[in-house]
């Protein structure tokens, strides 16, 4: 019995490898992965070089610029695509079931009909907001997915296993410093409000949390030293005559009306955070304060952000997984009647989740694979283009209805053949120009 129950979880990880790897397939090399692919830094034995000139004239995400500059090469294309689909297939295998493990304390299995609620609200919520669709585009996954998902596992450990890991979680604390400022931002916060809660509550404070917050701080001040930085804010927003009252505005705006990416479901995610906490007779009032506070104020990172890039997408993923945790793992520690019932009656009823599970996983597959077909009619076009010597070309866009719903990212060509996404695909497929059809 107990081979057969390993079997099978086993059973489910290998799907779930295979089926992100179908989609990581299914997905062209699109935008900034073109200019990392060119630069080629390990055949050119340039990559020391490249560091340093983004360090002094672009950003101080140090470890994120390294791994696209080991990973992306024009020169070993098949393997270099190859690899990086596999390690994010395994990346977002691995976020899926320690996520789970996560807010679930541990206490089932991928095997239990839990896991299968789970998996739904997963794919709904990560394909709904457009997570999964920037977390298969290869540069995203590697400089802000990955990141959740090291997280993610380092986190169960330390507060769910309750293991003291002092190296380790100094190591990635470090690595994240480096990673990305709005991850130091956000992730100082809620470290804070653990020590600040777990001191008014007078508990045990995990040693592992502190040395990844003390690796984290240290990180984030070699980030953001960077000359880097401020160069590239300066070429983003060149006037700084904007009040601070004038910035707050737009920044509420900002957040306020946008439709994609969709700020409205983390606003609804607090909702529910709360209406759960406060529900939970095993929480503290303080400590439900505490945490709430903590998630609100952590929206603030994103301020001085959209001030220069606007309200990307990708400047919510972080939000998402983090309001998403919260509201699962107050669900799954609830001791209120009402949410014990509904836990009650999921178990029974898996198998409506089961189905809403196999939709959403077939309308994902399948925009992703019209995507693959037409990226080997796209191929098709450049090879012909190729044999005629055609240097200046035209190709056609990628349109697909479910496109923008899953927030899928490709092409990014415009009518503007001097535009960076062009002249990056132009160079990187060997022409001189390229432009979008029907202009």
């Amino acid at each position: 019995m107990y081979k057969k129950s390993n079997k099978f979880s086993f059973c489910i990880i290998v799907f779930l490898f295979c089926y992100f790897f179908f989609l990581n397939y299914c997905q062209p090399l699109t935008m900034d992965d073109f200019s990392r692919a060119t630069v080629d830094t390990l055949v050119n034995h340039s990559f020391f070089s490249w560091l340093y000139v983004d360090y002094t004239s672009w950003t101080g995400r140090i470890s994120a610029q390294a791994l696209v500059y080991i990973l992306f090469s024009k020169t070993y294309a098949t393997a270099s695509i190859l690899v990086i689909n596999i390690l994010n297939s395994i990346a977002l295998s691995v976020f899926m079931i320690f996520s789970f493990k996560l807010v679930t304390r541990n206490r089932y299995s991928i095997k239990s009909k839990d896991f299968v609620f789970y998996a739904f609200l997963f794919m709904l919520m990560f394909g709904h907001t457009g997570f999964i669709g920037e977390a298969i585009w290869k540069t995203v996954a590697i400089q802000y997915f990955w990141g959740f998902t090291l997280l993610t596992v380092l986190f169960y450990y330390l507060l769910v296993k309750e293991e003291d890991y002092k190296v380790i979680s100094l190591l990635v604390g470090l690595f994240i410093g480096i990673y990305n400022e709005q991850f130091v931002g956000v992730l100082m916060i809620l470290c804070l409000a653990y020590f600040f809660e777990r001191y008014l509550v007078k508990s045990r404070i995990n040693i592992g949390v502190v040395f990844f917050a003390i690796g984290c701080f240290i990180g984030g001040m070699i980030l953001v030293a960077a000359p880097g930085n401020y160069v590239r804010m300066d070429q983003m927003e060149p006037e700084h005559a904007r009040s601070l009252f004038e910035q707050l505005k737009n920044f509420y705006s900002a957040y306020k009306n946008s439709l994609w990416p969709n700020t409205s479901d983390v606003t609804w995610l607090f909702v529910a955070f709360m209406a759960l906490a406060l529900t939970n007779e095993k929480n503290l009032k303080k400590s439900v304060f505490i945490y709430a506070l903590a998630l609100a104020l952590s929206l603030i990172v994103m301020f001085p952000v959209i001030q220069s890039y606007g309200l990307l997408i990708r400047l919510m993923l972080i939000y998402y997984v983090v309001f998403f945790f919260a509201v699962l793992y107050q669900f799954y520690d609830s001791d209120n009647e009402l949410i014990e019932r509904a836990h009650f009656f999921i178990r029974k009823l898996y198998i409506l989740p089961l189905i809403g599970l196999v939709i959403v996983l077939a309308l994902l597959a399948n925009t992703y694979f019209s995507l693959y077909r037409f990226h080997l009619q796209e191929k098709n076009l450049m090879y012909q283009y190729h044999a005629k010597n055609m240097k200046n070309i035209t190709l056609p866009i990628f349109e697909q209805p479910n496109t923008k719903n899953f927030g899928i990212t490709y092409g990014g060509i415009t009518c503007n053949v001097k535009d960076p996404n062009n002249d990056a695909f132009a160079k990187y497929y060997g022409f001189k120009t390229v432009k979008a059809e029907n202009c």
